[in-house]
């Protein structure tokens, strides 16, 4: 599902890859649509229009370069076997040589490797013409025999044969269209380790790294371009054949999804449905308001809040309240801010609220237990005079997914008292979560949502104002944590609350070598 940000409002009347509007909808019947449809990023490269228009969005916002990297080299796959290094090179200097037009931005290391590559692969090309044309010297007697037999009594027009039969002629003419179109064989400056050379067949150099990009795509350009208003307009304009291109129907996965009890707060284990509900949570639809209306001309923020518009209760005991999503990017890895994050002893830093958080137990996984899971003692501060603190005994686990690339930190309370005094404060319910999502070794992308009942009747503006000051908070924070971390290399915490040992035993159970290796969690599937 999407969010619609009014992000771009200058949009222009003559929208790339929208020039067939015999489809078009109105404004209510596209939102009503887009709220049904999870729009796939997969999808969208399949479809030229969509991709023309995508492109067109990220010109307007100055960083085109990584999906036209991108679409490049799909292109490669489908070209004629004589074309490809043709490609490849001009897809080399117009992207990945340092100082190019849309130089992307990459690794100094894989920079150089794709470098390397690109030698190898443009010597290994010559190679294989040069051994073609040995073998046509070396039978070119049998060939003159053959000419011979076949034209004796019947003699052709010169011209004729010369057309008809002359395989030399013909790579001759491909050396010479390879060496044409300004393939210069690249040399290495300095020597490097001996590398496995590759078959001349070969021409995926760019696999790693078109990783990365479409990683960075997906999981930041991607998202921001579905909640702007240019994407609002196109398909506005293409219609609703263009939505069910562009995306999944998950009307009745996502009201199945979001169903929540009171009682699975009594339960003493993370489970599958607990994760499922965050991940749930972190896909966009239009029930997600953005709490700041951008301005025009505005440069994208590094963070944005989102305030659901639909008033939820899980179950019929717990109050309806509206929930709050925060998301951004870091210029760090996934592990990286992991590692910060979870350190007790500046977690004040990024959770301004909390006055408390130790750990009292750890659970292994058994029979009972998918996952190990830390049982820890949390205070907050409401953050409003007069009113009291809250508390919860939480549990809370670490795991990944190895689809999504993205390691989850899902938390909940339990109907459990705590040991200490807690007759001065109010016990509060929570279901919280932090998706750390993989871009590359120096970005990455994260998505706190959280469900809390603090069992008091906040109205919305009160609740609004206190969401746009953890946003701030939040990522500010965050920022903070990490570059202290990165002062001594991101050492692991040793005073983590048992976090990272729960990771350690979920990756042990699920993803060591003895099991699939994989792990992911499907949320079309009804919750019981």
């Amino acid at each position: 599902m999407t969010i619609l940000d009014s992000s771009v409002s200058d949009f222009d009347c003559d929208i790339p890859g929208a020039e067939d509007i015999s489809e078009s909808i109105s404004d209510d019947r596209a939102r009503e649509l887009l709220s049904q449809y999870e729009m796939q990023f997969e999808l969208l490269l399949d479809e030229p229009s969509a991709v023309e228009h995508f492109t067109y969005h990220l010109r307007r916002n100055l960083n085109q370069e990584p999906l036209l990297f991108t679409v490049a080299v799909r292109n490669v796959r489908l070209a004629p076997e004589e074309d490809k290094l043709v490609l490849i090179n001009s897809i080399y200097e117009e992207y990945i040589r340092e100082g190019a037009a849309s130089e992307i931005n990459i690794d100094a290391i894989v920079r150089r490797d794709i470098k390397e590559r690109l030698s190898i692969l443009q010597t290994l090309v010559l190679e294989a013409i040069e051994k073609q044309r040995e073998s046509l010297d070396r039978n070119s007697s049998t060939v003159d025999d053959l000419k011979k037999e076949s034209f004796s009594k019947t003699k052709p027009k010169e011209s004729f044969f010369k057309q008809a039969f002359n395989p030399r002629k013909r790579i001759d003419e491909k050396e010479n269209l390879l060496r044409d179109q300004s393939i210069e064989v690249i040399q290495i400056e300095e020597p490097s380790e001996p590398k496995q050379l590759v078959k001349p067949t070969n021409y995926n150099i760019f696999e790693d790294v078109q990783q990365i990009i479409l990683r960075e795509l997906k999981e930041d350009a991607f998202p921001r371009y579905v909640r702007s208003q240019d994407f609002f307009e196109f398909i506005k304009l293409k219609g609703v054949k263009m939505i069910q291109l562009l995306g999944k129907n998950i009307t009745q996965e996502g009201r199945n999804a979001l169903v929540y009890r009171p009682r699975d707060f009594k339960s003493d284990a993370i489970t599958d449905k607990d994760i499922i509900f965050i991940l749930k949570l972190n896909e966009d639809s239009l029930d997600w308001e953005p709490l700041r209306k951008a301005k025009r001309n505005m440069v994208n923020r590094e963070y944005y809040t989102y305030i659901s518009k639909t008033s939820y209760a899980i179950g019929d005991q717990i109050n309806g309240l509206q929930l709050g999503k925060i998301t951004g990017t870091l210029p760090f890895s996934a592990e990286e801010v992991l590692r910060s994050i979870v350190r007790q002893d500046t977690s004040k830093l990024w959770d301004a609220n909390s006055t408390h958080w130790e750990q009292v137990d750890y659970q292994k996984i058994d029979s009972r237990h998918p996952y190990a899971c830390c049982h820890t003692d949390y205070e907050m501060s409401t953050g409003v005079p007069m009113m009291h603190h809250r508390y919860s005994l939480q549990l809370s686990t670490v795991v990944y997914d190895t689809e999504r690339k993205c390691y989850i930190w899902v938390g909940k309370s339990l109907d459990q008292p705590l040991a200490r005094d807690t007759s001065h404060m109010v016990k509060a319910d929570f279901l919280y979560g932090y998706t750390l999502y993989k871009i590359n070794s120096k970005k990455m992308r994260y998505v706190h949502c959280v469900y809390a009942d603090l069992k008091n009747n906040m109205i919305s503006s009160l609740f609004r104002t206190a969401m746009k000051k953890r946003e701030t908070g939040l990522h500010q924070g965050f920022m903070q944590v990490c570059k202290l971390a990165q002062e001594n290399g991101f050492p692991r915490p040793q005073n983590d609350c048992g976090l990272l040992t729960s990771l350690d035993d979920f990756m042990a159970k699920y993803l060591s070598t003895d099991s699939t290796g994989v792990k992911t969690w499907d949320i079309s599937k009804p919750s019981d």
